[in-house]
Formats: structure tokens, C-alpha cells, sequence
């Protein structure tokens, strides 16, 4: 088994208003610990962890078992929904793992995801998170995500 990991600096938010000229009172402060994440109240976002992913590991093809986020949240956010693709050829990207009703709030922890098989791994992995914020005191600390791989 063979982890690799990202730090929490390299996550990336989907709707901001220098990008998509969204207006949601995004911040985010990114040091040595990760990233702090801060959003309007009654506002969500997208948020995009790349992790490094090997086809091959010693000549051999690897496969995907699970992976994971460390955050801590606050009760005034919610992460809603985990996604994990892989981008295929072409300009795919399916979903290797998709859970849409998720309730996180008020954790310190590491999360899980366990997708119940080992997945051929061919190319980038990239995690996505939905978090809502509640209100303006809704908060996110991340400090990295990782995934899983194993030689065939």
C-alpha cells in the first residue's frame, strides 16, 4: 500500500468572484497549517483537492482502495457532498466515488472513503467537496487529503 498525500494548501474553490464572478464573501488563508476557509452565510461552494496519482508503481499497474480529508469544521458549516473522480481520456471525468447527503459539522477528524473496491488508476484523482455555510461565522479548516494505492 502506498499513500499520497496533499496538503491543504492545494485546495482550490470552485465559484469566486475573480473567476466566475460570484459574490459569496469568500476568504480563504492559506499558511503552514493548510487553509481557512470562510464563506457568506447561507452561501455553498465547491471546493477541489488534486491528489498525486501513479498509473504505476515498480513497473506494476496500481489501484485505487479509498481516501481521505482532514479537516476540522465548525457546527455554523456542513460538508453536504464528496465526490471523487478520475479523468479518463479525452476530457472524461467519471465518478469513482459519490455520496450526496452528507451531514459533517462540529469535527476535528479524518475522513474516510471507503469505495468498497480497488479502482484501476489511469490518471489524476481529483476530491471535491460541497460545504454550506450556515451563517457568517461558518468556518473550515483543511489540512490535506490523500488517497490509497496498491500494485497490482
Amino acid at each position: 500500500m502506498n499513500s499520497f498525500w496533499a496538503h491543504g494548501v492545494s485546495i482550490v474553490p470552485e465559484f469566486t468572484k475573480e473567476f466566475t464572478n460570484t459574490y459569496n464573501g469568500l476568504y480563504m488563508r492559506r499558511a503552514g497549517w493548510g487553509t481557512l476557509i470562510k464563506q457568506k452565510g447561507g452561501s455553498g461552494n465547491w471546493f477541489h483537492i488534486p491528489i498525486p496519482s501513479p498509473s504505476f508503481l515498480d513497473t506494476e499497474r496500481t489501484y485505487l482502495n479509498g481516501a481521505w480529508l482532514r479537516f476540522k469544521i465548525n457546527t455554523q458549516a456542513v460538508i453536504k457532498n464528496i465526490h471523487v473522480r478520475q479523468n479518463n481520456k479525452n476530457s472524461e471525468m467519471p465518478h469513482l466515488f459519490r455520496k450526496d447527503d452528507y451531514t459533517i459539522a462540529g469535527q476535528d477528524t479524518t475522513h474516510y472513503v471507503n469505495f468498497g473496491r480497488s479502482i484501476n488508476c489511469h490518471g489524476p484523482i481529483v476530491i471535491s467537496i460541497y460545504i454550506w455555510f450556515e451563517n457568517d461565522d461558518g468556518e473550515l479548516l483543511f489540512t490535506g487529503a490523500g488517497a490509497c494505492f496498491h500494485e497490482s
